[in-house]
């Protein structure tokens, strides 16, 4: 508490005198943004229900991410993705709702982002929200053979 009410007081102080505080982010990098991540096709969209059948029946391990451009949550889930996504054992692949809603219904997805893990065609995972990138990790490590931490 003291801390904070001495934070407040240097403000004060401070917003009468000639100092000023920016508290505006940079811009940010198209090479670096998280929502550029689909834009390069690391995780190339779905563009049919057959499509999504066909991926996961021909993989041993599927990760699904269910998403929209408009979507603050989703973006932050971005990095997990990306993160996961040049794992040869992983599968992962993106679904837009708003362009694929016979997608989104087959697999009864009522929010996102959300996130559906496949493996030998049954979905063992479903997580629904912003998920961390360890997290994440865990959780795949939990469904493959590689055991390893990176």
């Amino acid at each position: 508490m003291n801390l904070q009410y001495a934070f407040l007081t240097l403000l004060l102080l401070f917003s009468s005198s000639h100092i000023s505080f920016s508290f505006r982010l940079p811009p940010c990098r198209i090479d670096r943004c998280p929502t550029a991540l689909f834009s390069k096709n690391i995780t190339p969209p779905l563009t049919s229900l057959l499509d999504f059948k066909d991926v996961i029946t021909s993989t041993p391990l599927s990760l699904i991410f269910f998403t929209a451009p408009w979507c603050g949550p989703c973006r932050l889930t971005v990095p997990s993705i990306a993160a996961v996504s040049p794992d040869p054992a992983i599968t992962c692949r993106e679904v837009n709702v708003d362009e694929q809603p016979e997608i989104t219904e087959f697999c009864e997805v009522e929010s996102i982002p959300t996130i559906l893990v496949y493996q030998n065609e049954k979905e063992v995972e479903r997580l629904v929200g912003s998920i961390a990138e360890i997290t994440l990790l865990g959780i795949l490590n939990k469904h493959t053979n590689n055991k390893k931490q990176r």
